[in-house]
């Protein structure tokens, strides 16, 4: 999910066992470490109904939201 129109403007959120919550954090779309850039429609469901206050709903036909390889 692209946020911001930025290079940098990438969802990103922190899946480590040692966190006590997604973090959630903008970065480029490459999955890095601990944190998962690339989200199924059910994941990102589940992100945006935690943050409605930062996450836009899901819908295909908008631009921020791509379809990528698996």
């Amino acid at each position: 999910m692209k946020l911001l129109p930025v290079e940098e403007g990438y969802l990103n959120v922190d899946n480590s066992l040692d966190s006590y919550s997604d973090e959630l954090s903008l970065a480029n779309s490459d999955n890095m470490g601990d944190y998962q850039t690339k989200f199924t429609e059910k994941e990102y469901r589940e992100l945006q109904s935690k943050y409605p206050q930062w996450l836009p709903e899901f819908d295909k036909d908008d631009p921020r939201f791509r379809e990528v390889a698996q």
